[in-house]
């Protein structure tokens, strides 16, 4: 599967974690080649890749700064 958006990644991933395909494996994004080597690397990987999709969407969290403001 070529890489077009990180939501579209995301819902494969989701795929293959249902299929039972998240022991070992690799993705390929925009050249780069992303490897996981036992579910808690594919699950830590998921959460990167969601948390592209929220951005991606516009639907992420943006940071928020309590402070003196400078003063």
């Amino acid at each position: 599967m070529a890489f077009t958006t990180w939501a579209a990644l995301h819902q494969k991933m989701l795929d293959d974690l249902a299929a039972g395909n998240a022991i070992v494996g690799e993705y390929s994004i925009a050249g780069r080649i992303l490897k996981y080597r036992s579910t808690d690397d594919f699950t830590r990987l998921l959460s990167y890749v969601e948390a592209k999709a929220d951005a991606e969407s516009g639907t992420g969290f943006g940071r928020t700064c309590a402070g003196q403001g400078g003063r």
